[in-house]
């Protein structure tokens, strides 16, 4: 589409070109008149000069308030971008508490597990007095575990 347009556009001014070029040549005879004519529309010549250079200015003035945008949403983004590893910092630090919890899970059915098998063993045997050792013994370690644990989540 708009390579029609451009297309007519050099038609038409083509087109003007030559119309122009046939009314001067038939009009004035010889080049010094021609030249007469021509300058006769340095008025207007200058006009579209000015026309043209305060054109110039525009776009300028136009770049520069689209600099000034793009430098602000460049800054907004950077803040963003701040923000985004902040939270992903905090987010890394949350998965690392999780993966603590769950590795503190296991070690605790690990041993609820021996305990139940030092139960079940003390069943079968007459030796309580050690059995109940070990059972205190597997306490102990749960309350260390779980001391561990405050301090890793205090971190």
């Amino acid at each position: 589409m708009k390579s029609k347009n451009i297309i007519f556009i050099l038609l038409i001014i083509s087109l003007v070109m030559l119309v122009y070029y046939l009314v001067i040549s038939n009009q004035f005879g010889d080049w010094a008149e021609r030249g007469q004519f021509g300058d006769s529309f340095g008025a207007i010549a200058t006009f579209f000069s000015g026309l043209a250079f305060a054109g110039l200015i525009y776009t300028i003035y136009l770049q520069r308030i689209e600099l000034k945008l793009q430098r602000q949403e460049l800054k907004l983004q950077r803040e963003e971008m701040v923000k985004s590893r902040v939270q992903l910092s905090e987010q890394v630090k949350i998965l690392k508490a999780q993966y603590t919890a769950d590795i503190a899970k296991i070690k605790v059915s690990a041993i609820e597990l021996e305990i139940e098998a030092i139960k079940m063993e003390a069943l079968r045997t007459s030796a309580k007095e050690k059995y109940v050792k070990q059972i205190r013994d597997s306490k102990t370690k749960l309350q260390n575990l779980a001391f561990d644990l405050e301090n890793i989540l205090k971190e």
